[in-house]
């Protein structure tokens, strides 16, 4: 059977002794109540914050971390990059010096050459131009006018020279 005191909460009035003021009753239930989910909302809000703060916290030493692991592979990188540009000076030392290594014995090759050749080839005993006249074994002259410029000098000497007996 349902009172017509019943009150919003659910609590049928005449249940309860008469003594007891139903109204004091639910008004503490409700004030406990509101404790209770203050209470609750401020611990969550608490926690919230701690965890917050160790998320914070854990962040920051994965954001140092990867600071330190990026300036190690920044510092690895340069490290690599100045031992390549080493190598790479190195090398190229190495073929600038084979380059003229090879110059050299091309230069010493060509002028042995054209020392060979110039020995072979007879020149002017009086004016060193390359000679087509040949007088005796060790004289030649460019031209007949050398050749007699130079007969005083050579006359005593030359075996071609017709002896005095």
């Amino acid at each position: 059977m349902k009172s017509s005191d019943s009150s919003s909460s659910g609590f049928h009035v005449m249940a309860m002794p008469v003594t007891i003021d139903s109204k004091e009753y639910q008004n503490k239930m409700a004030k406990g109540f509101e404790t209770l989910t203050l209470d609750l909302y401020s611990e969550l809000l608490q926690t919230k914050k701690e965890m917050n703060q160790k998320e914070i916290t854990d962040l920051m030493k994965m954001i140092k971390n990867l600071q330190r692991s990026n300036q190690r592979e920044k510092d690895d990188l340069a490290a690599s990059h100045k031992e390549t540009i080493l190598r790479l000076i190195k090398t190229h030392e190495m073929e600038v010096d084979q380059a003229a290594d090879e110059l050299r014995r091309k230069i010493k090759k060509e002028t042995d050459e054209m020392v060979a050749k110039t020995k072979k080839q007879p020149w002017c005993a009086l004016c060193q131009q390359p000679a087509a006249l040949y007088c005796c074994w060790n004289t030649n002259y460019c031209s007949q006018k050398c050749q007699t410029k130079h007969w005083t000098t050579h006359g005593t000497r030359c075996d071609r020279q017709p002896k005095k007996t």
